[in-house]
């Protein structure tokens, strides 16, 4: 049998690639779908759909990935007929981080071929950024606000949950967790993945020594931005109140002139009957005693109603 030119070889290697990606969207397509079925199970399996697309880029090539990421985004798309922007967030997501994981650069210490791969704290990094892109592209389905986001969130619990008081605790839960828990799935898949695709022998990066793993120092300040923009809302609601009811008090404190102390007071009077209190008839007084003009006349002339 003749062997392959360069040119045949390349072509094969190429289809290989895109036969490997079409089969890892379309599997990654069904675990997505599985959702809709609404049992335990298929929420399970929904979380597992950024393996296939792992596996694609980790065990062949990142090209194997993204064409993965953009079948499984074009198959949702076309069984929902409307673009969820979870999903390919989620898809697009999972070759970057299969992308990230091959990414080498030839060592500065070490000998000929060496190579210095990607950190596995950065990995993390990424997982955590990805993780809340995903919830922050999911919580528009369910809702603007807190109030319409947990009552979505307990209609679709009801549907498959029977125990009310583990409903109650999800719903309160779910949202403030649910990028934690987007992050440490990601983690999981990449490194479920990894370990399949180092067991087969295609895993082309030696295997990290996590016990070792740093962040980066971007973290810190990463983290401190999300503390700080969880904290922008409702802090910005207590001085919206706070600055509200100052000037309410302000407004209410203010000096007043004669005319418009007896427009109030006038007003008061309407309601009551053409009648004052003790209080009102003392303070039309010491008004007629500081007015003058037209002013004063009116002011005599709510003293001769009240009367």
């Amino acid at each position: 049998m003749p062997s392959l030119t360069a040119d045949e070889a390349g072509q094969l290697k190429m289809m290989q690639i895109v036969l490997v990606g079409l089969g890892a969207g379309a599997a990654a397509a069904l675990l997505l779908a599985s959702v809709v079925s609404g049992s335990i199970a298929a929420i399970f399996l929904f979380y597992l759909a950024p393996l296939p697309i792992l596996i694609a880029a980790l065990g062949w090539n990142h090209i194997a990935g993204l064409i993965a990421a953009a079948v499984a985004t074009a198959a949702i798309t076309v069984l929902s007929g409307t673009l969820l922007i979870a999903v390919p967030v989620i898809a697009f997501g999972s070759w970057w981080l299969g992308y990230c994981a091959l990414l080498a650069r030839p060592a500065s210490n070490g000998g000929a071929g060496a190579l210095e791969w990607y950190p596995p704290g950065r990995l993390v990094l990424w997982a955590a950024v990805i993780g809340t892109l995903i919830v922050a592209a999911a919580v528009p389905n369910f809702g603007t606000d807190q109030q319409s986001v947990q009552a979505a969130l307990r209609k679709a619990y009801e549907g498959i949950l029977r125990d009310q008081s583990l409903i109650d605790m999800l719903v309160v839960a779910v949202p403030p967790g649910a990028a934690v828990f987007s992050t440490v799935t990601n983690m999981f898949n990449l490194w479920l993945a990894a370990r399949i695709v180092k067991i087969s022998g295609r895993l082309r990066r030696p295997w990290p020594d996590l016990a070792n793993l740093t962040l980066p120092a971007a973290s810190s300040g990463l983290l401190a931005a999300a503390i700080a923009g969880s904290l922008a809302g409702p802090l910005r609601h207590t001085l919206r109140r706070v600055c509200g009811k100052s000037a309410h008090g302000l407004r209410n404190a203010r000096p007043c002139s004669p005319a418009c102390d007896h427009a109030r007071i006038e007003q008061s009077r309407r309601r009551a009957g053409g009648r004052l209190c003790r209080h009102h008839r003392a303070r039309l007084a010491a008004l007629g005693a500081v007015a003058s003009g037209p002013c004063r006349s009116r002011l005599q002339h709510s003293q001769s109603c009240c009367t």
